[in-house]
């Protein structure tokens, strides 16, 4: 049973405030437990603060004029307004579980994320367990049409002769072989290999960074597809003015950007 206990604006101290008013809200039994947090934090202005951000959601959780589903909605947007970092928010909802009128639900629905916009922790890993052998099954079905189409394996080789691993080149719907381009290739090697490949195999063509790069492609007009116009100078400059703190740079970057690329022809590449 929770005692009622009327608020002394003109306590000595406030940790004694502090205690008044969690002794409005808080169970009896939990008085002893609560007294101690709030000597233990009542010391520095972060603790003070802890123990305050517990008693603001414990009074929400004690008005009965609430139905008990919209005071943990309302103690749960609170919480999220208190900016907690990792530990405080572990010593709030500790706190809560221990101390608050139906703690331990309303931890749990924080902890939960349950009214997240994007759906809450349990939602989304719920989400994903479903989605497991959906998106194996995809995988798979990927995996066989590009074993059909495989063709060759061109293996790469260092400047020693070591081999580095091979490069699968695929048939398409088109006139052109897709080349699987290796991670953490360069631009400039991209091309070399597409090249060299394309001396066996005709056209071919890969996809760097999102950007289809063609086997008929020179280093310059790749860099402007994939840039969106730009040349090597407009880009560098473009840079430059990005990396300012001049107000003067960022327009000179939005000016660059409209009147040196492509974009306000309606040209994606």
């Amino acid at each position: 049973m929770v005692k009622k206990v009327a608020i002394n604006n003109n306590e000595d101290t406030p940790g004694d405030a502090l205690k008044e008013r969690g002794h409005g809200v808080i169970d009896e039994s939990r008085w002893k437990d609560f007294d101690e947090m709030v000597d233990n934090n009542c010391q520095s202005w972060s603790g003070l603060r802890y123990v305050k951000g517990v008693i603001d959601i414990c009074e929400i959780m004690h008005d009965e004029s609430m139905p008990i589903e919209q005071r943990r909605r309302k103690a749960y947007d609170l919480f999220q307004e208190q900016a907690h970092n990792g530990c405080t928010a572990h010593m709030t909802m500790d706190a809560l579980r221990h101390l608050c009128t139906d703690g331990e639900t309303l931890a749990d629905e924080i902890a939960d994320f349950k009214y997240d916009p994007n759906g809450s922790l349990s939602e989304r890993r719920a989400y994903e367990e479903r989605m497991k052998p959906i998106r194996e099954r995809e995988r798979k079905i990927r995996k066989d049409l590009l074993d059909h189409r495989k063709v060759h394996e061109y293996t790469r080789v260092d400047g020693s002769g070591r081999e580095l691993g091979t490069v699968p080149v695929y048939t398409t719907n088109s006139g052109m072989f897709l080349v699987e381009l290796p991670y953490r290739y360069t631009r400039e090697q991209c091309h070399e290999l597409l090249w060299f490949i394309s001396t066996r195999f005709g056209l071919c063509y890969g996809v760097f960074n999102n950007v289809p790069m063609f086997s008929f492609d020179t280093p310059d007009t790749f860099f402007r597809r994939q840039h969106n116009g730009m040349t090597h100078e407009d880009y560098k400059e473009f840079l430059d003015a990005c990396r300012s703190d001049l107000r003067s740079d960022t327009d000179k970057a939005k000016q660059i950007l409209k009147e040196r690329t492509w974009k306000h022809l309606g040209k994606r590449y």
